[in-house]
């Protein structure tokens, strides 16, 4: 679900959004906010069913979700960054 997530909200910001637009911040953040609520709709009602998180659940949900914020923010500011021969 998280890689899902990521993959479309780079998809979105690459492919959708012109390289000059001021929404990408908006739209990462709006994508963060849908991650985190479809986190607590899906996903932590199945890992507290039993009434405890242990190791195994919560680096099965922790490590994907970082590995996808890491990549979506050195996607961000890289697409982001001044360009100095791009003209502003």
């Amino acid at each position: 679900m998280n890689f899902g997530v990521g993959i479309l909200l780079v998809f979105i910001i690459a492919k959708l959004l012109s390289p000059d637009s001021t929404a990408v911040g908006s739209v990462f953040l709006l994508a963060s906010a849908v991650k985190f609520g479809l986190l607590f709709l899906l996903v932590l009602p199945n890992y507290k069913s039993d009434g405890v998180i242990d190791r195994a659940e919560f680096w099965t949900f922790f490590m994907p979700y970082m590995i996808c914020v890491i990549m979506e923010v050195l996607f961000l500011s890289k697409r982001l960054t001044i360009n100095p021969e791009r003209p502003q």
